[in-house]
């Protein structure tokens, strides 16, 4: 008969696999959503509920209490003929009659790292950013808008 209590190569592995578990997240939205406008174009490109931490050296932010965090994953480009700034907060996820500001920016690398909230782009120039959204748990937006743009989002 076999203990209960896991050995040290299984409490090993489980430690091992507790942040991929806490990493977990559910795709609302996985293609790509593309609109034109002020000089820009913006494709969103995956949106998923959570995960619901974001880490950076030392930093570890999560949603507030009854809420999640919600990520955009963003590309972003420059069709103008010269250099331009663009500012994140010109981006949101509705809320009913009210806007939701990205609370975290991402410069989508493979480890986290936070981009500013104003950036300044090359003609041409085009990135991906992931945008953080901290969201009320029951409830889902209907559109997602990043400067002169708006994307309508399917029901979820």
């Amino acid at each position: 008969m076999r203990d209960a209590i896991p050995s040290a190569r299984g409490r090993a592995l489980l430690l091992l696999l507790l942040p991929l578990l806490a990493a977990c997240s559910t795709t609302l939205l996985n293609q790509r959503i593309e609109r034109r406008g002020g000089g820009w174009t913006i494709a969103l490109l995956k949106l998923t509920d959570g995960p619901n931490d974001y880490g950076w050296g030392v930093m570890r932010y999560v949603p507030g209490d009854d809420e999640r965090f919600l990520w955009a994953r963003i590309e972003l480009r420059n069709d103008s003929s010269a250099p331009q700034k663009f500012n994140y907060d010109r981006c949101d996820l509705d809320l009913g009659d009210s806007r939701v500001l990205p609370g975290l920016i991402d410069r989508d690398f493979i480890l986290n790292g936070p981009a500013p909230d104003v950036e300044e782009f090359e003609p041409g120039e085009a990135v991906t950013r992931m945008l953080i959204f901290s969201y009320p748990e029951d409830q889902l937006p209907t559109r997602f808008s990043c400067g002169d743009v708006t994307m309508p989002l399917p029901r979820f």
